[in-house]
């Protein structure tokens, strides 16, 4: 996977080729760079269980879908996923 920029009129995003990685996160129209490589983390938690929460840690099914991203992370187990639209 390559490294991907999603741009608004109002911000711009760099992801790195692993998608939890972001390059840089910029307010335009001045490039004001507002985060330097970045790391997001997803934490989920379910009625079941709401003080153990669940990390989604392992990424799968990353495509790029015309100016957007989408991938699915899952926990460790592969009993919780999730599939992200930006």
């Amino acid at each position: 996977m390559k490294k991907k920029t999603l741009k608004s009129a109002s911000v711009e995003m760099i992801f790195d080729e692993n998608p939890f990685h972001i390059e840089g996160i910029f307010i335009l129209p001045d490039r004001t760079k507002v985060c330097a490589n970045g790391i997001q983390n997803f934490f989920i938690r379910t009625r079941d269980a709401l003080s153990d929460p669940v990390f989604l840690s392992e990424y799968k099914d990353v495509q790029f879908e015309g100016d957007g991203l989408s991938y699915i992370l899952e926990d460790i187990s592969g009993d919780y996923s999730a599939r992200f639209l930006i």
